[in-house]
């Protein structure tokens, strides 16, 4: 089956759990190699990750193409790694999933200058809008449909998770990816009364560790 890793960041040990992950479950190579945007926490762990395990593709977005660790990551990337500078609404189609890579215009920051990633797999949809703010956020509002599940923008923060994409979106899960007692005082109590507005079900990493979720029922990915 085809597989997509979507952000690899983090100090050690962290840039190298996505490595952990894939090389437990055996996996030889991955068709998409996909960062929102340049910050360490979302693409650090990239050059580790390549070397480690074939990689066909990266994408990242052409708004922040000069970025010194995008410029690392493509010179890293060697020549069997097709290295995409995203400029347009992008669509990668893999084995019975799409992955929808939305552009925003150019910003004044690393969190602005990102994609805005839409996972579907049948009729499960996933969003992802990396570390994009609430102004960011109205740019891609006409672009997203109903999602089943989210991963809840800036790791919570009160700037991120407008109630007009929530009502837009409407997740039925909404996780959000935060280290226990980080300095950013992150999730926000804003952030998570606009969550709980929409009934959406919250899943936190700081309080429940390395979560996984399946698109579909396990008896139907094994026929």
């Amino acid at each position: 089956p085809n597989l997509a890793v979507i952000d690899c960041g983090g100090d050690a040990p962290a840039d190298r759990i996505a490595i952990s992950h894939l090389l437990s479950l055996g996996v030889p190579d991955i068709d998409a190699l996909v960062l929102t945007h340049a910050h360490s926490d979302h693409a650090n762990g990239a050059e580790y990750l390549m070397k480690a395990v074939s990689t066909k593709a990266v994408y990242m977005p052409a708004t922040d193409r000069e970025n010194a660790t995008f410029i690392d990551i493509a010179d890293s990337a060697g020549k069997e790694c097709n290295t995409v500078f995203v400029g347009e609404d992008t669509i990668i189609e893999l084995e019975g999933m799409e992955i929808k890579l939305l552009t925003l215009p150019l910003g004044s920051d690393e969190n602005e200058n990102g994609l805005v990633v839409l996972v579907c797999d049948g009729e499960y949809e996933l969003l992802i809008t990396g570390d994009i703010a609430t102004s960011n956020e109205k740019l891609v509002i006409d672009r997203i449909p109903d999602c089943e599940s989210y991963i809840v923008g800036h790791h919570g923060s009160k700037t991120s998770s407008s109630q007009a994409l929530l009502n837009r979106a409407l997740p039925e899960l909404s996780v959000i990816s935060v280290g226990e007692g980080n300095s950013y005082g992150h999730p926000s109590s804003q952030a998570i009364k606009r969550i709980q507005n929409i009934g959406s079900e919250i899943r936190r990493t700081d309080t429940e560790g390395t979560m996984t979720f399946y698109s579909r029922e396990k008896e139907e990915q094994a026929r």
